[in-house]
Order: structure tokens, then C-alpha cells, then sequence
């Protein structure tokens, strides 16, 4: 199990970074190469459940929207795939993501070494999109990155 999130809910926080902040351009161009570790790593990505937003059809962002049933058991069945012990597992601090982690875990008897909650997975705030129903936006359709909906983050 992963007594870390079941005794303290936000884990622990996610070590210190420098806090740079880089464009889309200069990200796009680091990941062009090749990162080059001096050790082999296998990184599992697991994006949460179904929550009771994304079960309405309504843009989500930031809120933090509960996990449905349905969210619930997609955490349990991913979960029992995944491999048996993880040196880490880094989760946003929206309930759906720790929840999530929480359920896989216990499901497929997972051992984590570190669990840490990290801030800056949370999904960006889309402002006055958020629980409206979802429909197409123009400029998330043509990539554009910066675009930040009226109250919400670039």
C-alpha cells in the first residue's frame, strides 16, 4: 500500500527546482533531443479517472471535480497492470490525481518507495471555460499554447 497518502493526503511536496519558467519554443527544443541519463529509467504516465465534470461534458481546468464511480474502478483496473514496485510516484494536488494514485496502488498491491504531490501538475486554470460544457475553442484546435481563456492561465 502507499501509507504516505492514506495518513497525509497531500504527501509529501515535490523537491525544489530552479522555478525557471521557458517558452513553448525552448521547451519544443530541448525535447527535440535526446535526454541523456546516466542511468536507465522507465517513466509509467497514468492521467486520473473519469470525474463528475468530465462525466457532464463540461470543461474542468482546475476544479477540483471528484472522481465518479466509473473514475474509480478505471483507477483499480489500471492499477492491477501496472508494475509491482516504483521507486516514485509524483501526483498533482487535485483530489482526482492523488485519489487516482491512491486507488492503483492499493488495487494491483503496488510498492512506492516516494509519493510526492507536485503543484505544478495541476492542470492550468481555464477560467470562464470552466464547468460550461465542452465545445471546440478555436485557438486550443490550432495549438496556440499561450492562449488563455478570460480568468484563466497562459
Amino acid at each position: 500500500g502507499m501509507p504516505s497518502l492514506s495518513a497525509n493526503p497531500s504527501a509529501r511536496p515535490a523537491p525544489e527546482f530552479s522555478g525557471d519558467v521557458y517558452s513553448w519554443e525552448v521547451i519544443g527544443k530541448r525535447l527535440a533531443e535526446p535526454l541523456e541519463l546516466p542511468f536507465p529509467v522507465t517513466l509509467h504516465l497514468v492521467r486520473h479517472g473519469e470525474t463528475e465534470a468530465n462525466a457532464r461534458s463540461l470543461v474542468t481546468g482546475a476544479q477540483d471535480s471528484p472522481l465518479t464511480a466509473i473514475g474509480r474502478e478505471q483507477a483499480r483496473a489500471v492499477g492491477r497492470r501496472l508494475d509491482p514496485r516504483y521507486d516514485a510516484a509524483v501526483h498533482s494536488r487535485l483530489s482526482r490525481s492523488a485519489e487516482t494514485l491512491r486507488l492503483a496502488v492499493d488495487a494491483g498491491h503496488v510498492e512506492v518507495g516516494a509519493v510526492y504531490a507536485d503543484h505544478r501538475l495541476n492542470e492550468r486554470s481555464l477560467g470562464e471555460l470552466e464547468l460550461t460544457p465542452v465545445r471546440p475553442i478555436e485557438e486550443f484546435a490550432r495549438g496556440d499554447f499561450n492562449y488563455a481563456p478570460s480568468g484563466g492561465d497562459s
